[in-house]
């Protein structure tokens, strides 16, 4: 008779993979950004960084494991980052184009679904987004 040890299959999360990644090679470049005509390297401890960084500013504002956060930008590091780090707390994160019409913007942020501490309209949510942002130590002028 033939026994057959049971196969574990390890599930990490793009955060922990992000994170180890980091610890593993802190010094080689992640991502490239163009800004004003010079490139600029992101290393992956960096990218780690941020990430985690805008993760604690969504804790300290009470956003929690399954809440959703809404991620409204253009394609920057930036939004890797505050997914990233909305992923490590077990937040689901919501995708809105920088080119949404803002029907579109509201009908998102307004779907009974949505969870979170922000404000009674789309815009208030906004402003609160915003000093998420501000407050987490991401460069600001970034989402300008």
């Amino acid at each position: 008779m033939t026994t057959t040890a049971e196969t574990v299959v390890l599930i990490t999360s793009p955060a922990t993979r992000l994170r180890d990644h980091a610890a593993a090679t802190p010094h080689r470049v992640a991502l490239r950004e163009k800004n004003r005509g010079v490139w600029r390297e992101i290393h992956w401890v960096e990218y780690w960084d941020q990430a985690r960084t805008f993760a604690n500013a969504l804790l300290a504002r009470r956003i929690e494991r399954g809440d959703r956060v809404a991620i409204h930008s253009d394609n920057r590091p930036e939004w890797l980052f505050a997914d990233l780090g909305a992923q490590g707390i077990g937040a689901i994160v919501v995708g809105v184009y920088s080119t949404s019409p803002a029907a579109e913007i509201e009908y998102v942020l307004d779907t009974p679904t949505w969870l979170g501490p922000y404000g009674d309209t789309p815009l208030e949510r906004v402003e609160e987004i915003a000093h998420l942002i501000v407050s987490s130590g991401l460069r600001a002028e970034a989402f300008a």
